[in-house]
């Protein structure tokens, strides 16, 4: 193969095609990625509107299909996302084997605990 820069190898390459000494492989990720891009958007306010922004009207639309619609699958993402998941404990102390008594004992005495 000659060193000339061709569309296989273009310009900083081997001739076999690889990334040269020094070459960092691209121009690596946009400044901007769409999550800002769209927060950059929700800050806005649109033609003819005084103060209020995209944000404001997205919140609005959110909670009234969560509350005057009753859509009860929109309060749960609320509620997701507001005050996060229940947190699932892993008892581990057993290794996956318990029998039922050892559970039900167990139950009972973080029952009693709360």
């Amino acid at each position: 193969m000659t060193d000339e820069i061709t569309d296989i190898n273009g310009d900083k390459r081997n001739p076999d095609g690889t990334f040269a000494e020094g070459n960092k492989g691209g121009p690596g990720r946009p400044v901007f990625s769409l999550i800002s891009m769209l927060k950059a958007e929700l800050q806005k306010c649109p033609e003819g509107q005084d103060k209020r922004t995209y944000a404001d009207m997205l919140i609005q639309r959110i909670m009234k299909k969560a509350i005057s619609d009753g859509d009860d699958q929109q309060i749960k993402n609320i509620l997701q996302y507001v005050e996060g998941m229940p947190r699932q404990g892993i008892d581990m102390k057993h290794q996956g084997k318990i029998t039922l008594e050892e559970f039900l004992n167990e139950s009972e005495t973080r029952d009693n605990q709360e």
